[in-house]
């Protein structure tokens, strides 16, 4: 199974390849100006399958309860936390040789406070619930979105991009509490395009580049 830098690089450069896929295809929209998150979550799963190890599996839209039944810690004493009830679904489960969940990722396709603190909650529960010191097999995971900015008279893209990486970072390093897993911020490499829009307000000099949030029961080297 892939370590967590492994999987951490790969997340973010299938944002970066799924975002310029779309692009080609769409005449020069972006991820950011539709509502499909699919290019991201087939991108980075295509990678993974791509890297994966013998008798490894990489599938899509698992229930939270098939990740918690198999990752085979046994049931945690009272009910499940309030985000894995119901019907919800992993974007992306990489399973092991033994066919157990070692990692889940979810996708989100922008930066949203309420929204993503909800997934991060849900991942955080994922990975408690579904690993103990030695029978569980879920480790990690992780919280992915794109980041997208144009120059303005102060700042070029680039260095909008990286602000706002920094910003999310210190507020999910602040704000969201790991309960003892280890919580880690990057961004990907920028790349950067001259953008044309018969929007007036989209045209111009703008970047984009992957991030994420890593959540594990290892240690994650410098955030």
């Amino acid at each position: 199974m892939m370590d967590g830098e492994s999987i951490g690089e790969t997340i973010l450069s299938g944002i970066q390849s799924a975002n310029h896929d779309y692009e080609t295809c769409s005449n020069g929209w972006w991820l950011t100006d539709s509502g499909a998150k699919g290019p991201i979550v087939l991108s980075i799963a295509e990678r993974l399958c791509a890297m994966r190890g013998a008798g490894e599996s990489v599938v899509l839209e698992l229930p939270y309860r098939y990740i918690l039944e198999w990752s085979g810690a046994g049931p945690a004493r009272g009910r499940p936390p309030q985000p894995l009830s119901g019907r919800g679904r992993a974007d992306i489960v990489l399973l092991d040789n033994d066919g157990r969940p070692a990692c889940v990722i979810d996708v989100e396709r922008v930066w949203d406070r309420v929204r993503c603190f909800s997934s991060l909650t849900r991942l955080r529960d994922l990975v408690i619930q579904s690993h103990d010191r030695e029978n569980g097999s879920l480790r990690q995971g992780f919280l992915t979105l794109m980041l997208a900015a144009s120059a303005t008279a102060e700042r070029s893209a680039q260095q909008a991009i990286e602000r706002e990486a920094a910003r999310i970072g210190r507020l999910v390093r602040s704000e969201f509490d790991g309960r003892g897993l280890q919580v880690r911020c990057r961004s990907g490499r920028v790349r950067h395009a001259s953008r044309g829009s018969p929007d007036a307000s989209r045209a111009g000099d703008w970047a984009h580049a992957g991030f994420c949030v890593a959540l594990s029961t290892e240690n994650l080297g410098s955030p």
